[in-house]
């Protein structure tokens, strides 16, 4: 069975009624899924603990799911500080999240989240996740990261500095979307002025139209709706109270609520609003209060950490060597892989200087992450042992098998059930079928 590969992002309401059935319809798609909540972007709140309880409450009682909640540790020097993490600190975060079948994430501020997941591997498991199976759940200020593009809503909103981009995590790029995500989109709370767009309103969100590259366009999703990509069906389907919009330089097309299009659609829609989006110029939204202000925050490719990125597709082809071997249980061979990542890693402290460059200590600060993650893999295979458990069961398990199915063809069904029960008993689970009976370990 293939595994499901779903983005699902909402404007707000995550835990509200009207989207449980949305909730539903992404965890149907797992068996048994393993489902871990992303903390990070309401850490720095004093309610915490209170914010993680509901929403595992929520999973719990309406959607009859467990949640294990995954933060990166605390810092060291103050509450939110920060500082780079110990050896082992980030482990359980980055393995909670390459395990999960579905990462859900919320309420918060995403800067403060982009500021905590940019020396981490938040953004490398993200997108893996979406190219090899499992969900992202993403709502409100998380959904604000997955873009190209982030706004730094309560600084602009509440602080009143002036409006600008932040570099956001990009992980959509894995499903070919170059785009700015703008949860709240219909908001309405300002009453007398104008809070849509996620509280900027229209003058602010014209302005900030202009300052982005020309092919980035902007998803505006309503609150209390979701806007869910099934990449498997390469469907997209919007469900909720609301809308979802396709925006380019102030021309717009909405995606109603209740709609099912070909994911291809979506991606055509986007070319048309962009064809005539820049036909039409930056005229729009080109000054803002009379000033013109720089794409502030906004980091552009350079050179500086090229270095780094060479070590990290080494690594990254040293990993899948590493999976392979696994899968063919070469443990002689894992050793070799091993040291060699690590000699990378080494490399890469001798000669690069993490306290003189802050991309170089992200860069690191990711390497030797996977670096652990690999060793963490390596410590589950020796706990478990490198022997084929099948090739070495069969032959007693094969034997019960047929006793019980020689039992049952002569209608001992008693005798049959306890055979069958037997099996259960130790992790078996038998697969009948017209012709044969199957097997194999339980989950």
């Amino acid at each position: 069975m293939t595994q499901a590969r779903i983005l699902a992002l909402m404007g707000s309401g995550e835990t509200a009624p009207r989207l449980v059935k949305t909730h539903r319809e992404i965890l149907t798609k797992f068996t048994d899924p393993k489902v871990t909540l992303i903390a990070t972007p309401y850490r720095f709140q004093e309610n915490v603990s209170e914010l993680s309880d509901k929403i595992i409450e929520f999973f719990r009682v309406s959607l009859l799911s467990e949640v294990i909640p995954a933060d990166l540790p605390e810092k060291k020097d103050g509450p939110y500080d920060d500082v780079v993490p110990g050896l082992n600190d980030d482990l359980q975060y980055n393995r909670l999240l390459r395990e999960a079948d579905v990462i859900f994430s919320g309420p918060g501020s995403p800067s403060y989240a982009l500021h905590r997941w940019e020396s981490s591997l938040t953004k490398d498991l993200l997108k893996e996740k979406l190219q090899n199976g499992g969900a992202l759940v993403f709502s409100s200020a998380a959904a604000l990261t997955l873009g190209a593009y982030s706004i730094p809503v309560y600084e602009i909103y509440k602080v009143g500095q002036v409006p600008r981009w932040l570099t956001g995590l990009n992980v959509l790029e894995a499903i070919g979307l170059n785009t700015a995500i703008i949860p709240h989109y219909n908001n309405a709370e300002g009453g007398t002025h104008d809070t849509r767009f996620c509280y900027l309103g229209e003058r602010r969100l014209t302005f900030l139209e202009s300052q982005l590259p020309q092919d980035v366009s902007i998803i505006g999703i309503d609150e209390h709706t979701c806007f869910l990509i099934d990449l498997n069906e390469s469907l997209v389907k919007v469900s909720g109270l609301g809308n979802v919009t396709v925006r380019h330089r102030g021309k717009s097309h909405i995606i109603k609520t209740g709609t099912t299009l070909e994911f291809e659609a979506l991606l055509e829609a986007i070319s048309e609003l962009k064809a005539e989006g820049n036909e039409a110029g930056n005229s729009k939204g080109a000054a803002f209060h009379g000033e013109s202000y720089p794409l502030k925050d906004v980091q552009s490719p350079d050179t500086k950490g090229s270095s780094v990125t060479d070590l990290q597709e080494k690594l990254g082809h040293l990993e899948k060597e590493f999976t392979r071997l696994v899968d063919e249980k070469d443990a002689e061979q894992l050793f070799p892989v091993l040291s060699e990542a690590l000699n990378l890693l080494l490399d890469a402290c001798i000669t690069m200087d993490p306290l003189s460059d802050g991309d170089i200590k992200s860069g690191l600060e990711k390497l030797k992450s996977r670096y652990l993650l690999l060793v963490g893999d390596l410590i589950d295979h020796a706990k478990q042992g490198f022997i084929d458990k099948k090739a070495l069961y069969s032959p007693l398990v094969e034997a019960l098998i047929q006793m019980r199915n020689e039992a049952r063809d002569a209608n001992r069904y008693q005798e049959a059930d306890r055979l069958r029960d037997v099996l259960v008993t130790v992790g078996i689970q038998i697969q009948d079928k017209a012709d044969s009976t199957g097997w194999d370990f339980k989950d």
